[in-house]
């Protein structure tokens, strides 16, 4: 069984957060890859919180990030996706779940996703 831990995304630079957030998406019908750059410019211009947001770790290996934006006292879900190797065990529900904990203990009154 594989070791599954939740760590905030401030622990990991942008690159490679854009990292894994491409990873998260690999697969799609619209592909979406980021570099630096541009993940930064998604942080900034959508108000993601890195602390609130998570990244997913299996077996210490980054695979899956959801990120949490915040404004005043509403939140949404910016971007949730999970490695291809590791969907289908729940993940993506491990990470929406710990989010919207973390949105809770922030005070926040709404949660959305942005799909």
């Amino acid at each position: 069984m594989s070791a599954v831990a939740l760590e905030p995304a401030s622990r990991y630079t942008h690159a490679e957060l854009a990292a894994i957030f491409t990873a998260g998406y690999e697969g799609y019908f619209t592909p979406i890859a980021l570099d630096e750059a541009a993940f930064r410019f998604m942080v900034t211009t959508f108000d993601d919180d890195l602390d609130a947001s998570r990244v997913l770790l299996v077996d210490g290996e980054p695979a899956g990030i959801c990120k949490l934006a915040i404004r005043a006292d509403q939140g949404w879900i910016g971007g949730l996706g999970v490695a291809a190797a590791h969907r289908g065990n729940g993940f993506g529900e491990t990470l929406m779940r710990d989010v919207i904990d973390v949105a809770g203990t922030r005070g926040l009154r709404e949660v959305w996703l942005e799909v």
